[in-house]
């Protein structure tokens, strides 16, 4: 294995606003998908009936585009409804993902939370806003969408695409306004910061061609130069228009078809808000008379602002995204003067409002260039949504090491077919520290391995592959990628994991590991060995027949006499009913070693389970304090 820093040409897979994919979970049957070619435009629309509900049912030819006022033909059309977002059984179904991460999962829909810490008034009450606000979306997910969270200023403060709803609550509370009373945060002059991430945003998302994608846009909206002038005051520096950077940030929205629903912050006073919103109407590109909502305009969302309550707004966001119209429209081979084409919806049904956006551009004619020193494993991980060539899967669990760095062990995991042997691969992982503003990578391992194959009691064959990376206490997205010998096929997948300060705390944790016994022991001199008694698995899917052992650690950090600590174990079914529970004492002889390690394994009770889903959990006390790894899904099948 070898271990060295990562080429600055993967650092392309890092937008400003630290948008990336880690949707842990595991993989789905394909959603249905929608195909369009060069020259057909894809149109996602919203039909609403008086109520603002969603109108069902229509064809493709109860609609009429017109582009430029012309009409234009419908070549593609797809009813799109979402699944039930409320669930039935436990609410840990909806809420707690897997601690498994696949690259095969296909979101319901895409959505960004825009926290404009640029915007937003550094006091209390804005902040307090659009912290209810965002909360109110996570309320609203289901359980296949995928979030991500950005700020403008604090770009570290976001979190990277997810559909664990912890993690994205601990991004929201971490949010902060930094604009002062006339509007200036003084860390980027004229709001270029906010038009970036929403670039990025853009550029991220068309990952997912196919997908409806949402930015929810939470700010006051800031007020926008759209003629010469100098922005110092000072006559001496340059004159700076902002409309060009306006009107890019329109088309790169419109071009990956992203909506903006934007929400403002601010706490009414005296019938009218906080602050004025006076933010320049540009020709043709927004409503006129209105002080705040040209994202929205521009791309067919919503703009909630006027209200002290914002936050109620939000299941009508959700009513609109969750029942619409995909349409594929034929595009003119005209070019605009302007590059700008006006688009015109209509449908053959009385007292509806439409929503779409009102325009797209010109497609542009540049190419991204591809990074020349990019290997086909970096390329494999790169990206919003790594190379799914390959389904992979892949899970991480820190354990205390005998320095201050801890061990990482990384799972990778591949299905194979009945039959197939031994096989051979090369894999890289790599380690980015989720809370540098630079995204930060602590270094890449690689390595050639024989896969061998594990063939569970259900006839499914299945590789893990094992690699181990030293950390330091941290949040990190790990990257692994890897590419078959045989046919040189390859694919990427993300994980993520915190990595606890083993030595200072007083009472830590390791992940929960899983492995199948006795096949999965680890003997001397194999890889591993001197961290696990038995080789972790991805598998969460299991016979009844099976033997799963899952092992967890405590540790007991300081230079104290190890304390009496207990260790409680549940196992809950898809009701939120008790299937199984053990409490283990652990004793101060319990914490051995340099370590202060005490281990407990637990025989899953499989033959003792019905066949559904399980969420096993454990909780380590000491005196006060009390520590939980991360939860584990499993299934049982019979």
């Amino acid at each position: 294995m070898t271990n060295g820093p990562v080429p600055l040409a993967l650092a392309t897979c890092i937008v400003s606003s630290a948008l990336l994919v880690a949707a842990a979970q595991e993989p789905q049957a394909p959603a249905p998908t929608f195909r369009s070619g060069v020259d057909v435009l894809p149109l996602d629309v919203t039909v609403l009936d008086k109520d603002r509900r969603p109108v069902r049912g229509l064809t493709a030819g109860d609609f009429h585009v017109r582009i430029d006022g012309e009409e234009r033909p419908v070549v593609a059309f797809e009813s799109v409804v979402m699944p039930d977002r409320v669930r039935a059984g436990a609410k840990w179904l909806k809420d707690v993902p897997s601690d498994v991460s696949a690259n095969g999962f296909v979101p319901d829909r895409v959505i960004v939370l825009f926290l404009d810490d640029f915007n937003t008034d550094r006091h209390a009450t804005g902040a307090v806003f659009v912290r209810k606000i965002a909360n109110a979306v996570i309320d609203g997910l289901g359980p296949s969408d995928l979030v991500g969270v950005v700020y403008p200023v604090m770009t570290q403060r976001g979190v990277d695409f997810t559909t664990d709803k912890a993690k994205l609550r601990a991004a929201v509370e971490r949010f902060t306004g930094s604009a002062t009373a006339d509007g200036e945060s003084g860390m980027c002059m004229r709001g270029e910061c906010v038009l970036d991430v929403m670039r990025a945003v853009a550029a991220a998302t068309r990952a997912w061609p196919d997908r409806r994608k949402l930015l929810v846009y939470i700010s006051p909206e800031g007020q926008y130069q759209t003629g010469d002038y100098d922005a110092d005051g000072n006559t001496s520096n340059a004159i700076v228009d902002i409309t060009p950077a306006l009107m890019d940030t329109f088309r790169e929205l419109q071009r990956s078809n992203v909506t903006v629903y934007q929400f403002d912050p601010r706490p009414l006073m005296g019938g009218i808000t906080a602050q004025a919103a006076s933010a320049p109407v540009l020709a043709g590109l927004r409503r006129s008379g209105g002080t705040i909502g040209m994202f929205a305009y521009n791309t067919g969302g919503l703009t909630v602002t006027g209200t002290n309550d914002p936050w109620l707004r939000v299941p009508e966001m959700f009513a609109e995204s969750d029942s619409y119209y995909m349409l594929g429209v034929s595009i003119p081979g005209t070019k605009s003067p302007s590059g700008f084409h006006r688009i015109r919806v209509q449908v053959g049904r009385p007292g509806v409002t439409i929503r779409t956006r009102n325009g797209y551009y010109d497609p542009g004619r540049e190419r991204q260039a591809r990074p020349a020193n990019l290997t086909d494993l970096d390329r494999a991980m790169t990206g919003p949504v790594p190379l799914a060539d390959l389904p992979l899967s892949a899970a991480a669990a820190a354990f205390r090491g005998p320095g201050r760095q801890a061990v990482v062990v990384v799972a990778g995991g591949v299905d194979g077919t009945a039959g197939t042997g031994d096989q051979t691969a090369d894999l890289i992982v790599r380690a980015f520290d989720e809370r540098s503003q630079t995204r930060t990578s602590r270094g890449a391992w690689a390595s050639k391995i024989v896969l061998r194959p594990q063939v569970s009691a259900l006839g499914a064959v299945h590789y893990d592959a094992l690699t181990r990376v030293d950390l330091p206490p941290g949040a990190y997205e790990v990257r692994l990628s890897m590419q078959r010998a045989a046919d040189k096929v390859a694919g990427g997948v993300v994980t993520s994991i915190v990595v606890p300060d083993f030595d200072r705390e007083a009472l830590s944790v390791s992940g929960i590991v899983l492995g199948r016994l006795p096949e999965a022991a680890l003997r001397r001199g194999q890889p591993l060995a001197d961290v696990l008694p038995f080789a972790p698995t991805t598998r969460r899917s299991f016979a009844a027949a099976e033997t799963i052992t899952a092992l967890v650690r405590v540790y007991q950090g300081g230079k104290e006499r190890p304390k009496p600590a207990t260790l409680a174990v549940r196992i809950v079914n898809e009701e939120d009913a008790v299937a199984a529970t053990v409490t283990k004492e652990l004793t101060p002889e319990s914490f051995v070693g340099s370590t202060r390690a005490a281990e407990y394994q637990l025989r899953l009770p499989l033959s003792q389970l019905d066949a559904g889903e399980y969420l096993l959990t454990m909780d380590a006390t000491m005196e006060k304090k009390s520590v939980q790894p991360r939860p584990v899904r499993f299934r049982v099948r019979r």
